[in-house]
């Protein structure tokens, strides 16, 4: 495999504390509590490897950006990320604003 190139860092926010309701999974709620949980268990390395942010939730356009810190900020789970030049080649529109 090539050497990826990154792009400059951006912050998108992933997520916000809340209730919410989706035709897949009924009603549910995200806390500041679950937000906590996941930044501890990015920072520990808990998953074992990069956690990527796709392109417009879809798989096959690659990454869109490589989460490098992951931080709450007024009741949102938010990431910032290095887009890869990679990743604006197989999309119409560029990830994470880069």
């Amino acid at each position: 495999m090539g050497k990826q190139s990154f792009l400059p860092a951006s912050v998108v926010t992933i997520t916000r504390t809340g209730k919410f309701y989706d035709p897949r999974y009924g009603e549910f709620e995200l806390t500041q509590q679950m937000f906590d949980a996941l930044v501890k268990n990015f920072n520990e390395n808990v998953y074992g490897q990069e956690i990527n942010i796709d392109i417009a939730h879809q798989p096959e356009y690659g990454a869109g950006a490589v989460v490098r810190r992951l931080f709450t900020d007024r009741g949102r789970l938010r990431a910032e990320g290095s887009g890869t030049n990679s990743s604006s080649a197989k999309s119409p529109k560029k990830a994470l604003n880069t």
